[in-house]
């Protein structure tokens, strides 16, 4: 039980609210309050009373409400349901569990101020009696005619369901568990079983014409005075397990690892030759998705999450400009930089910190289109705590288990009953599906790095644990290796990961074919042209592969004859036909091979002119004709005005860096967000707050004793409504100060009526006259004495 009321000090009367009863606390409960709830001080508050204010606004009750897990909304509402104040016996009862488990979870309350205190006992903050909705535990609210049928027991009412015509069993079935209301049509099937079970004081007559309810009594009498069918479900739900060897786990762990590596390497330098564009209603569009999932041979949904991890660690962006693209950032070239184990801590410490739901690309919003990659419609706020939340449940389970999915999706419903569960399953069965693709866990079970990254956790990163936990990682990443296999059908097989140069020559020389734990890449006259086009020599294209196959310099035997025939055929045809500018003319040494290019009707869209042996015009622009004819598989090249040869460049664009990196040296990554004020800042928050609380009361003191005073403390706009709320909830008359159009104040007493759109509708205790100000005309509000 939270302790008895303090006796009352200088500036403390009878705790009547929440703000008298927050006045009489201590400064270490002010500070537990102000940790507990850091959105009651956030933005700044005046003083305690705009705390209180604060504390019973809707937001900040269904804030406070959406932290209670089932167990502690059930007793929330077992205690709303027993009376004011609140009874614990009978919310021990309505809860299905002893006195000694709601004692605690009520001094919880009170702590986060849900409740106060008084003389008389505990009360509920009313607000957050109402949040839960009309029917708090699928009961009736209270009403007089209720009182008859509070002696009635389970067997005299189903007695009276018996003698009842056959539907009014199954009227009453449907309403036990609630909600208790329901409409009954007059002359419908229904009519005879409904008159009688109104007859028999069953069911009484709702506010609305033909409506009927089933009084809390007879409810509570059927279910035997439950709260809820089932069992109390006080307890979090247990989480069953799977053995998974732990070597398997850190070596499966290991290969997603670097996988997701290669992946974001690999499209961030595919994105900066060729970026694609940035949709005019923000986003990537459908048809650059599936390239990007048919490059890297993923689904689309893994796709769709790598790029939003590439976006969320800052390695691309939309570059801003006036037809905007997406391209990598100057980050991602001082991440391609890094150590692997570095690298994967910045993916890794993005996914975390990201308020960015991957899994809901491509989802249809209500009434309008899919939801497309990198758009605005993929933000979710909640996912981010989300993460946490599985993330700790894994941690918790055996190195050497895995957690049944289902159980998980369970217990995360069971700690946001409000929450609608649908989206909360869906976001749980991908965050297990990422944290698997991003190399944290392998068969649902956390690997070794991933449980690092939980206890590497503190307000300031401690460099020694982080450089420990790089370590740690590039254990557990296989070995890059700097030896692949040529072979004779024009493949090369990488039995490793690839990093560096290497991996880059290859991406450029050949395509690659199949993934896994072995690469495989397939040469073709199309990917060597694209080595020869960006400057590549037949010489170094051999030297290269040697150096790769592990040959000594020069000794060409090393590649297969297949292979060796294929990059020098096609260095031999690379640039036979230069193509320069008039509009453009095409060049040749071998007047007959451009005689046959002029006849290819392929070609027809260039309107080749022949206009002397090895020479022919065309009215197309040099770039249109250069990639028509690579298109049709002939090998030509540029040339400038002298005839020297033109090399085509690879681009590799870049965006600006538009938003704050994270994850690089000297940021630590973290997975649980921080959700408070520390303690020492909690405690000098809460001595700022008295102290401004204590001056407001002396104005008030000084002001009764004013020649002419005005009794009514000016107060803040909120403070003044929940004044005014609350006495009109109560029948309580109140002092309010009101402002004239000089700025004369006068105090009148008024019983409020209703407080709606910045307006007061109340009576004049003194005339019975009906009034009605403007809120921002009043000063002040408070209690009549």
């Amino acid at each position: 039980m939270p302790p008895p009321a303090p006796p009352a000090g200088p500036w403390i009367v009878p705790v009547r609210s929440l703000a008298d009863d927050l006045r009489g606390r201590s400064p270490d409960q002010i500070a537990d309050l102000i940790a507990a709830r850091p959105d009651l001080v956030r933005p700044s508050a005046g003083d305690l009373s705009a705390v209180a204010a604060r504390a019973c606004t809707r937001a900040a009750v269904y804030r406070a409400l959406d932290d209670l897990d089932t167990g502690g909304l059930r007793i929330f509402q077992a205690l709303a349901l027993s009376g004011d104040p609140v009874d614990l016996d009978a919310a021990a009862a309505l809860a299905g569990c002893p006195r000694e488990r709601v004692e605690p979870a009520l001094e919880e309350f009170w702590r986060h101020a849900l409740a106060w205190r008084s003389a008389d006992g505990v009360h509920l903050v009313r607000e957050a009696v109402e949040a839960l909705g009309p029917h708090p535990g699928g009961l009736a609210p209270d009403h007089p005619e209720d009182a008859t049928q509070a002696r009635r027991t389970k067997s005299a009412i189903e007695a009276v369901l018996a003698q009842a015509p056959p539907p009014a069993a199954a009227i009453v079935e449907h309403l036990v568990w609630g909600p208790p209301v329901a409409l009954a049509e007059p002359g419908g099937r229904t009519a005879e079983a409904v008159d009688h079970l109104l007859a028999a004081g069953i069911l009484r007559r709702g506010e609305s014409p033909g409506q009927v309810v089933l009084p809390a009594p007879v409810a509570l009498a059927l279910r035997e005075g439950r709260l809820a069918p089932g069992p109390p479900g006080l307890d979090p739900p247990q989480v069953r397990l799977t053995p998974v060897r732990p070597p398997d786990i850190a070596a499966g762990a290991g290969t997603a690892a670097s996988t997701v590596l290669e992946h974001l390497d690999e499209l961030a330098q595919a994105w900066g030759e060729q970026p694609p564009r940035v949709l005019r209603s923000g986003g990537l569009g459908v048809r650059d998705l599936r390239e990007v999932a048919t490059r890297l041979d993923l689904p689309v949904p893994h796709a769709a999450f790598l790029i939003e991890l590439g976006y969320a660690a800052g390695l691309i962006d939309d570059d801003g400009e006036l037809e905007p693209v997406w391209a990598p950032t100057p980050g991602y070239d001082e991440w391609l930089a890094l150590p692997a184990g570095r690298r994967w801590l910045v993916l890794v410490s993005g996914w975390l910190a990201s308020h960015r739901a991957a899994h809901l690309v491509g989802r249809r919003e209500p009434d309008g289109p899919a939801v497309n990659a990198l758009a605005d419609g993929v933000s979710w706020p909640p996912i981010r705590a989300i993460r946490v939340e599985v993330l700790a449940d894994l941690y918790a389970v055996p190195a050497d288990s895995a957690a049944v999915p289902d159980d998980l999706v369970a217990r995360l419903g069971w700690r946001h009953p409000l929450r609608a569960q649908p989206p909360l399953a869906q976001a749980v069965q991908a965050l297990l599906q990422e944290a698997g693709w991003l190399g944290l866990t392998y068969a649902g079970a956390l690997g070794p790095p991933g449980r690092a990254l939980w206890e590497l956790q503190g307000p300031s990163p401690d460099r020694t644990a982080e450089s420990a936990l790089e370590r740690l990682v590039d254990l557990h990443l296989p070995v890059p290796v700097e030896r692949i296999l040529l072979q004779a059908d024009l493949t090369a097989v990488a039995p490793g990961r690839l990093e560096g140069p290497a991996a880059r020559f290859l991406r450029l020389a050949a395509d690659i074919e199949s993934r896994g734990g072995a690469t495989v890449y397939r040469f073709s006259p199309h990917s060597l042209r694209r080595a020869l086009d960006a400057g590549w020599s037949a010489d170094q294209v051999h030297s290269a592969l040697v150096d790769l196959a592990g040959g000594s310099p020069g000794a060409t035997e090393v590649i297969p004859q297949p292979l060796a025939y294929l990059i020098t055929d096609t260095a031999r045809r690379h640039g036979l036909i230069r193509v320069g500018a008039t509009a453009t003319y095409l060049r040749s040494d071998d007047p007959v091979g451009l005689d046959e290019l002029v006849a290819d009707r392929r070609l027809t869209a260039l309107r080749l002119r022949r206009v002397s042996p090895g020479v022919a015009l065309s009215p197309s622009a040099l770039a249109t004709a250069l990639s028509l004819l690579r298109t049709h598989g002939y090998s030509p090249v540029a040339e400038d005005g002298d005839g020297a040869v033109v090399l085509t460049p690879r681009h590799h664009r870049r965006a600006p860096l538009r938003r704050p990196r994270i994850g690089y040296a000297g940021a630590q990554p973290s997975a649980r967000p921080p959700v408070g004020p520390g303690r020492e800042e909690a405690t000098a928050m809460a001595a700022e707050l008295i102290a401004a609380e204590d001056a407001r009361q002396a104005r008030l003191a000084a002001a009764r004793n004013a020649p002419e005073p005005v009794d009514v403390p000016d107060c803040d706009p909120i403070v003044t409504q929940m004044v005014l709320r609350d006495a009109a909830a109560a029948r309580r008359p109140v002092r309010i100060g009101v402002s004239d159009a000089t700025g004369r104040v006068r105090a009148l007493t008024v019983l409020p009526e209703r407080v709606s759109g910045g307006r007061l509708d109340a009576v004049d205790t003194a005339s019975g006259a009906p009034l009605t100000f403007s809120i921002a005309r009043l000063t002040g509000a408070k209690p009549h004495e």
